[in-house]
């Protein structure tokens, strides 16, 4: 794939990027040289950085590492931190003895953000966490783990008022416990958090993929077994058919 030459293609390798960026840790740094292409009034130069951007969102593409999905009879952990100018979380499990990913998400701080307290930003990095993995967590106990005492402290609040009141009264539907770990062992929160510049971007949820050489792929299993079985309606046979022949 070479590099794009006008906007129009730019707009259209970004579009079919950012399908991908659910499954790439950091897309939105990553990315950040071509997002400012896009900006209005911008003058549309392709230097250094855009390609080595470029040349870096293909790679992970490429290599994207396989994320584990999700096991609904193992606990959720949910791991915060925030920076100056980002927030940083991923979604765990500790499945026989070994920790599995199961998301990451990274967004910046906009401008108000920015402002908050420390304690103020690492409560707003619980709470945006865990409204991102909330299909996952709500219904169920699980454990928060960040690196600074902030709920602790909004929790003790006597009278909170305005958008500490509404933060608390959310936080109050979610049955989990806190546990408190240092930065320099909270390392891919943090990392996520810290590598944001000035431009803000939506929050990159990555979603399970899909390794065709991995020995537990419960996916290719499954259309395996759709394929071979004999009790299929005539409905689900032409499906299968039209699937069989089809490349997306």
């Amino acid at each position: 794939m070479t590099a794009p030459k006008t906007l129009k293609q730019l707009r259209r390798f970004l579009g079919m990027a950012s399908w991908y960026r659910k499954f790439l840790e950091n897309f939105a740094t990553i990315a950040d040289p071509l997002n400012k292409l896009l900006k209005k009034n911008t003058k549309y130069i392709w230097g250094e950085e855009q390609q080595a951007a470029f040349e870096r969102i293909k790679a992970l593409i490429a290599s994207a590492p396989m994320l584990s999905r999700p096991s609904f009879e193992h606990e959720f952990v949910v791991q915060t931190d925030a920076s100056d100018s980002g927030l940083g979380a991923i979604l765990t499990q500790n499945i026989d003895g070994e920790e599995k990913v199961l998301c990451f998400a990274s967004r910046t701080l906009n401008k108000a953000e920015r402002n908050y307290s420390v304690t103020e930003r690492e409560c707003l990095a619980v709470l945006w966490a865990i409204r991102k993995f909330r299909p996952y967590v709500e219904g169920y106990r699980f454990r928060v783990i960040t690196d600074h005492s902030s709920l602790r402290w909004l929790h003790n609040l006597r009278n909170p008022t305005g958008k500490l009141s509404r933060w608390s009264l959310e936080l109050q539907q979610f049955d989990y416990i806190v546990e408190h770990r240092k930065g320099t062992n909270n390392v891919v929160p943090d990392a996520l958090s810290r590598l944001y510049e000035d431009e803000s971007d939506e929050a990159q949820v990555a979603s399970i993929i899909i390794n065709e050489k991995a020995e537990d792929n419960w996916y290719n299993k499954l259309r395996q077994n759709i394929r071979t079985t004999k009790r299929l309606d005539r409905h689900c046979i032409t499906t299968v058919q039209i699937r069989s022949s089809t490349t997306l």
